[in-house]
């Protein structure tokens, strides 16, 4: 009669081992599937903001008959201190109660793929300075919708109203990403100009503790960087967490993506609304 054989009762070492290689692998395939998940979740979280940011913007119009100003000095804002396009945008993005004197973190404002944990008031997302400066000569003085730095004399450059955006409101870009290096996420970023506080907060206030400067939310309107791009002065940059595209509002409120790498003339013309120069977006 044939013996019967010992029950097993484990597995032997290099069994083991070719289990947990395989779970290894399983993980290693997983991974980068998950990564384009949660990426697509956030570039889709994002475009949502930027679309409710710029139907935030056309309320605005239609209740001041122009597009709000990104202004350092005064400007259209009848208390005399400073306003910028978020302070402004507050009561049609159901954040009215919120004090730009008190400025605290506001989920529309922020890139799920950069800072969706924020407890500072950062924002993310702006427009350009005049989009003339370092590309165009003779000071012509082209702004994007937002308005611009101040002029000679301390006179601000007025937002437009619709029909002052020339260009076509499908073809002017409102807002895009500010240029931030990843380090800095959570506060501080290299001074630009010799100038600093310039990823501050949304609020940009009275001149007291809790003002940033005049970089605060534009940025130089020839680039367009991943944002792990990270030279001396990010400030000059519009930069991007998200592969390949930076998602932009529309001054028509869409939004759609432009390429990293775009050539400077194209996305000047974009931010620009009443030079003339039509440039189109790509579907």
């Amino acid at each position: 009669m044939r013996p019967v054989s010992p029950r097993r009762s484990a597995f032997t070492l290099i069994e083991l081992l070719v289990v947990i290689a395989i779970i290894a692998i399983l993980i290693g395939l997983l991974l980068p599937a998950v990564q384009k998940v949660r990426e697509a979740a956030a570039r889709m979280s994002c475009t949502n903001n930027l679309k409710q940011l710029a139907l935030a913007g056309h309320a605005y119009h239609d209740t001041n008959g122009r597009m709000p100003v990104d202004d350092d000095y005064g400007g259209q804002n009848p208390t005399g201190k400073p306003l910028t396009v978020f302070s402004a945008l507050l009561p049609y993005i159901e954040q009215g109660n919120q004090s730009p004197a008190a400025a605290k973190p506001i989920k529309v404002f922020l890139c799920p793929s950069r800072r969706s944990g924020a407890t500072v008031a950062f924002d993310d997302y702006g427009a350009v300075h005049h989009v003339d400066w370092g590309f165009r000569s003779g000071g012509s003085g082209w702004y994007t919708i937002l308005g611009g730095p101040y002029l000679a004399g301390g006179r601000s450059h007025q937002s437009p109203s619709f029909t002052g955006i020339t260009d076509g409101t499908s073809n002017t870009l409102f807002l895009g990403h500010k240029g931030v290096a990843p380090k800095y996420y959570n506060g501080g970023s290299p001074p630009a100009y010799g100038q600093t506080r310039t990823d501050f907060n949304w609020a940009c206030w009275d001149g007291g503790s809790t003002v940033g400067d005049h970089w605060e939310h534009k940025r130089q309107p020839g680039f367009v960087v991943p944002d792990n791009y990270d030279p001396e002065n990010m400030q000059y940059y519009m930069s991007t967490p998200h592969t390949n595209t930076m998602p932009c509002a529309n001054a028509d409120g869409s939004v759609r993506g432009v390429r990293v790498g775009v050539d400077a003339e194209t996305l000047f013309r974009l931010w620009t609304y009443n030079d003339g120069l039509v440039a189109t977006l790509p579907d």
